[in-house]
């Protein structure tokens, strides 16, 4: 059990990323040093050496909390799990958890400092919009396979389905979030639950109802 002292460490630390990303989602990893950062986060430079020993490891630490794996299987919970006999009810729930998690502050910062640093570089290390989508491309992948073996859902490849289920949600969001868009929550979620009906009326067996 975390006691009160680590929680208070682990709200700090998300605190003083969350800084440094505003920062970074603005001038980019280039335009940035390690004393603008320390300086956005109101720590001395001393300190930020001390925590992030420098700017790249802070993106790499960035692009851990926000990035690839974030927006796939951890989003699938056990209740969630439960739902997957009613496999529309379950892709509702998925769907609305992304959009929901996708307006938090951070991940709105992430995909800003993803857009505008494309793709993100650090080390050896590359992350571009496709590696973004891959957590949750290769999760419904398993998931459409499963359900296709249920006989839910027509035989189609499940490669195909899960790129056509999963690229349109992600490119919703991005396009809400380009220069002179509104970045409305309700229109991302209703477009992202319309394309969700379309997708689910054409992959649906006939004779299955939700």
């Amino acid at each position: 059990m975390i006691n009160t002292e680590e929680t208070e460490k682990i709200l700090q630390r998300q605190a003083l990323r969350l800084s440094g990303l505003n920062l970074l989602a603005l001038k980019g990893i280039s335009g940035v040093t390690n004393e603008s950062l320390a300086e956005s986060m109101a720590i001395s430079g001393d300190e930020f050496r001390k925590i992030f020993r420098d700017k790249y490891t802070l993106v790499e630490e960035i692009c851990d909390y926000y990035g690839p794996g974030t927006s796939g299987s951890n989003l699938v919970t056990h209740d969630l799990m439960d739902e997957l006999v009613k496999p529309y009810n379950f892709m509702k729930a998925f769907v609305l958890r992304l959009v929901k998690k996708w307006n938090g502050n951070g991940d709105r910062l992430y995909l800003k400092f993803l857009l505008n640093e494309q793709p993100i570089m650090y080390d050896d290390n590359i992350i571009s919009l496709s590696y973004y989508m891959n957590d949750a491309r290769s999760l419904w992948w398993m998931i459409f396979e499963e359900m296709i073996n249920h006989d839910f859902i027509k035989p189609i490849d499940p490669v195909i389905l899960a790129n056509e289920f999963i690229t349109p949600l992600f490119m919703c969001r991005i396009e809400n979030q380009l220069p002179n868009s509104s970045d409305n929550f309700n229109l991302v979620q209703d477009t992202a639950l319309s394309h969700l009906a379309f997708f689910w009326e054409n992959i649906k067996q006939t004779d299955y109802f939700r």
